[in-house]
């Protein structure tokens, strides 16, 4: 069950005007499914003026309704239980846990009943074709409300009914209408007995009911086809033309009214409220179907594109396709989508020719300043990649490859030798010696023994003529004997 209070239009609209609570989508009221008197989805009585129709949880079960039925199936009135509105008007606010008072039901019913006009008005149906039809746009002949709203239309006036020449000369047209006594309330075109056009009313209820009206003749809504209508009519050659809606393009040469631009046909569009019409050259966006003249569309390999679906490159200094574009920040400038290369690092495209592969697969514009070349010529970013810069190189590595010397400098590990105490230092350093038994020590941490071998001072003795000898070396006793 759905936990948002859904309404018909007409009802919707009563809450909106009347008691101030905009709908906003028919979805409004959140109602507690398990409540006892659990309600939804409220309309008029079709069968029973004066009552309201909805459903529980039960009539859903019953007739199998789900929550996702069609309108059809929601709103069939046998399908529906029906009440006086204060009933459900009461219901509605419990369920939605708002307190309510009897004297506050009373005043909502009041405003119903005023809303629907039931003890005032009583509305009458009709279709009406030829001389009927210019009758029906006169102002005079429109209803005008308690609050003084009437229908508008800018061919109401006499001087304008020669407008109106196209609808009373072609049977094809006709005009459903919504009458209070002998006044207009309501309008549409009817289009060839399938189709209703916009409707037009002195206020949103009559629109509504109007618009019941043709949906219960088999009608349907001309605004919302999705596929390209047209329909032939007797004759399209006029001086001065209504303002149409939807149908407002006619083919003149083949004598058809339609909701769609017949490209390469004589057409003159009907959109004019002072009886004129335009003649033009029309394109079709290839892209978007979208249509305009010569001047606001743009040529790109032969096919025609509106401002919306293409974009200007600065780069190729011409348009291109907006789905075949991808703009890069780092060129400022848009390009064709075949033409470029991702880098990730900087969520942005360049150039192919601009673009330097990195040493882990990514791309980079050629001249991001962040960008350098590795000793090794592979290419990194600094403010992405950890690196380290190698002063006997001139040249950044990656950290992980290389070692700290023991001077504080960075080498890699394959340029260097490891010393006695677990540091390292470049092999070849002028202050790094290699001692007699192999191990690699600083210069300034040796001596050289009387017999010319490189040793650790650690590990030598200096005998009393101021030379060294290794501590195993038997000399070293034989000159402490002399000394005693």
């Amino acid at each position: 069950m759905d936990n948002y209070l859904k309404c018909s239009s007409v009802v919707a609209e009563f809450f909106r005007s009347e008691i101030g609570i905009d709908s906003k989508a028919d979805e409004w009221f959140i109602l507690d499914k398990d409540h006892p008197e659990y309600l939804n989805f409220i309309d008029e009585s079709k069968d029973e003026p004066g009552m309201l129709s909805f459903h529980t949880r039960g009539s859903m079960a019953k007739y199998l309704i789900g929550e996702l039925a069609s309108y059809d199936q929601l709103y069939n009135p046998k399908h529906r239980i029906r009440s006086k509105p204060g009933k459900v008007f009461r219901r509605i606010y419990a369920c939605s846990g708002r307190a309510i008072s009897s004297n506050e039901i009373a005043d909502i019913v009041r405003k119903w009943e005023q809303f629907i006009n039931l003890t005032e008005v009583v509305y009458v149906f009709d279709v009406v074709q030829g001389e009927d039809i210019r009758k029906s746009y006169l102002d005079k002949n429109s209803y005008v409300t308690r609050e003084g709203k009437r229908m508008g239309s800018c061919m109401s006036g006499k001087d304008e009914q020669e407008y109106l020449d196209l609808y009373v000369d072609n049977p094809q047209i006709a005009l459903g209408i919504l009458k209070v006594g002998d006044k207009i309330a309501a309008r549409s075109l009817v289009w060839n007995d399938e189709w209703y056009d916009r409707i037009y009313g002195c206020d949103n209820f009559a629109c509504d009911r109007l618009e019941r009206y043709l949906q219960e003749k088999g009608l349907k809504n001309l605004r919302q086809a999705r596929q390209e209508i047209a329909i032939k009519l007797d004759c399209v050659e006029y001086d001065y033309y209504p303002y149409i809606d939807t149908l407002y393009r006619l083919d003149m040469d083949k004598s058809m009214a339609c909701n769609y631009y017949p490209y390469g046909h004589e057409v003159r569009t009907c959109r004019e409220t002072n009886g004129s019409y335009e003649e033009i050259s029309l394109y079709e966006c290839a892209e978007c179907g979208h249509e305009g003249g010569e001047d606001d569309m743009y040529c790109i390999n032969g096919n025609m594109y509106c401002p919306e679906c293409c974009c200007y490159s600065e780069y190729y200094e011409e348009y291109i396709v907006a789905t075949k574009a991808r703009w890069c920040e780092c060129m400022s400038t848009y390009l064709h989508e075949n033409y470029v290369t991702y880098c990730a690092h900087r969520d942005d495209y360049t150039h192919n020719d601009r673009a330097v592969e990195l040493y882990d697969g990514e791309y980079a514009d050629n001249e991001d300043s962040e960008l350098v070349e590795l000793y090794n010529g592979d290419y990194a970013l600094m403010d992405i990649h950890d690196l380290t810069w190698m002063d006997y190189k001139s040249d950044y590595a990656l950290t992980e490859d290389v070692i700290e010397l023991y001077d504080g400098e960075y080498a890699l590990q394959e340029d260097c030798v490891e010393l006695f105490d677990g540091s390292w230092a470049l092999d070849g350093d002028d202050d790094v010696v290699e001692c007699f038994d192999g191990i690699y020590m600083l210069e300034c941490d040796t001596v050289e023994t009387y017999n010319g071998l490189i040793a650790s001072r650690d590990d030598c003795e200096q005998l009393r003529d101021g030379s060294w000898a290794l501590n195993c070396d038997p000399i070293v006793e034989m000159d402490d004997l002399d000394e005693w």
